[in-house]
């Protein structure tokens, strides 16, 4: 719920930049609870917000966490 309340914070005063860290943060938190599908949807806002912005590092970072949930249903050569 807390979190559902800053996104919408930070939406209102649109702070992509901080809501696409916001959003990586949740996917990493929901990844180390298993929620895989959860944290790939995080991931993939997170991915579209970076790119909207031109932030490589934050593409390379989601990027970096899809691989790791490839990895992890098994699938090493998407990961890869």
């Amino acid at each position: 719920m807390f979190e559902t309340e800053a996104l919408s914070e930070l939406r209102a005063i649109d702070e992509r930049g901080l809501i696409a860290d916001a959003l990586t943060m949740l996917g990493d938190r929901a990844r180390r609870h298993g929620s895989n599908v959860i944290a790939a949807f995080h991931y993939a806002n997170a991915l579209a917000l970076n790119y909207e912005l031109g932030s490589w590092l934050g593409i390379a970072q989601c990027l970096e966490q899809v691989a790791h949930l490839a990895w992890l249903r098994g699938k090493p050569i998407p990961a890869a």
